[in-house]
């Protein structure tokens, strides 16, 4: 404990963070990339249960669109 030092603990900045097209929940930037192949395998285990007229197509991948300086389109 000698080793810490008194004062206000510094401000870090939060991980950043992405959500799972999919089913919606909140993902850190590099673990999405394994949760929605599996995220994607559930749901069509999920998909597949349902009666042939319930079963709703494959979620599409939204396209990222990038915004320029201060939030405006380039």
């Amino acid at each position: 404990m000698d080793n810490l030092t008194p004062g206000r603990p510094r401000a870090t900045k939060p991980s950043p963070t992405v959500y799972c097209y999919i089913c919606g929940r909140q993902f850190g930037s590099k673990s999405i990339d394994i949760h929605v192949p599996q995220c994607l395998n559930k749901w069509h285990a999920e998909n597949d249960k349902l009666p042939k007229a319930q079963r709703r197509p494959e979620p599409v991948k939204p396209q990222i669109i990038k915004a320029g300086w201060f939030g405006f389109f380039s």
